[in-house]
């Protein structure tokens, strides 16, 4: 149903043109604020608990454009992401709690400000060898095979709302089908035309497994890049409350206030 509706949607608009292997930027970008944006950056974990532990998130990721078919005003792009996030505690000599693995292969259309993506895409997680070592603790088996319907819509140059539905269909042990996930971001010079440019972002994201509770996160910053490239560093401080965005232990509230960069295509 999903591809018949995006296919119905491209025969709407006008006649596509161009086609391009790997063209610069995206007709569907990945929230910047979800804790599993598909982005090379680091974060460092400032825990509102006191007993929590300060930790590290280094991620090695990618997300850009195969091909595309039109422009950048109206076209329809194959896209492939993926990226590995790794936790480390600073508190245990840097052992690593656990890791993230996720690729997957949108299919985004664009026309004009609204922009359409039909995304499978997969997800598996692992625990620490050393965090086992150290607690005892056994590898829950999380994964989820997921088809995701997503829409945005650039509200003018500098804000961006967006929306998407997914639902898992091979999963985990501990996995049930549904999620969602809405937000709000925007990027301009806010601060004048001779500042960098400012970002900022709200991401929620809410499972069936964890009984549909929030999980929040927001960020804010600046970004530099060469003029008219999509391709820089973003700088930014964060903060996270809901259930964990490392998967191993999704059942677990944790809040945080972030700081760190990402190098985004």
């Amino acid at each position: 149903m999903a591809v018949i509706l995006l296919l119905g949607l491209i025969q709407v608009g006008p006649p596509i043109q161009e086609s391009s292997w790997f063209p610069e930027g995206l007709l569907y970008r990945h929230p910047l604020a979800d804790p599993r944006a598909p982005v090379t950056g680091v974060r460092f974990q400032f825990p509102l608990e006191k007993s929590d532990d300060f930790k590290n998130e280094s991620v090695l990721g990618t997300h850009l454009a195969v091909f595309r078919r039109g422009d950048r005003d109206i076209g329809l792009e194959i896209q492939a992401e993926g990226a590995a996030f790794a936790r480390f505690d600073f508190t245990e000599n840097w052992d690593m709690d656990g890791a993230d693995f996720r690729f997957g292969f949108p299919i985004a259309y664009l026309a004009g400000s609204i922009a359409l993506k039909l995304h499978p895409w997969h997800m598996t997680s692992h625990l620490g060898d050393e965090f086992i070592e150290r607690t005892g603790r056994k590898r829950i088996v999380y994964a989820r095979n997921e088809i995701a319907l997503g829409g945005s819509w650039d509200v003018d140059q500098e804000w961006r709302v967006y929306v998407e539905a997914g639902y898992a269909f091979e999963r985990g042990d501990v996995n049930e089908p549904m999620r969602v996930m809405a937000g709000v971001e925007t990027v301009g010079r806010h601060l004048g035309p001779d500042w960098p440019e400012v970002f900022g972002g709200i991401n929620l994201t809410t499972y069936e497994e964890t009984d549909w509770g929030i999980q929040f996160a927001s960020e804010v910053g600046v970004r530099l890049r060469p003029e008219g490239s999509n391709r820089g560093i973003r700088l930014g401080v964060g903060y996270f409350r809901g259930h964990s965005a490392l998967t191993q232990f999704f059942d677990e509230r944790e809040e945080y206030w972030t700081f760190g960069f990402a190098l985004p295509l």
